[in-house]
């Protein structure tokens, strides 16, 4: 359960260190909401922008703080992901031995974070 603001990026100093062509050093920011499974997430002025991919594919530029589900899509630049799928990787990362800021694993294909 995220229970503080984390930051993904490219950064070696972001929570969640996503490796990918157009991903911002300071990518995003999600914070907890009161209700479980939301979350808030801020766009950090990133270069390529977050996008929030509604269920009919439409793209929304985050260009304010928003709430979310956590299984909504989310676009980073062109790397889809979820909010959910990044905070199991900052809990794993946590207290599973790693680090935050450590690298993520993702599937070759598609890009996704592969969890666990």
């Amino acid at each position: 359960m995220l229970n503080r603001t984390i930051t993904v990026g490219q950064s070696p100093h972001a929570d969640v260190r996503l490796s990918y062509i157009g991903i911002s050093k300071r990518h995003l920011e999600l914070s907890p909401t009161e209700y479980p499974g939301r979350y808030i997430v801020t766009d950090l002025q990133s270069t390529n922008g977050t996008r929030i991919v509604t269920p009919d594919r439409r793209m929304v530029k985050v260009e304010q703080p928003t709430i979310i589900d956590g299984h909504t899509p989310l676009l980073l630049g062109n790397y889809e992901t979820t909010a959910a799928a990044i905070v199991s990787e900052w809990e794993r990362n946590r207290g599973g031995g790693g680090t935050p800021g450590s690298r993520v694993r993702r599937d070759p294909i598609t890009g996704e974070i592969i969890n666990g």
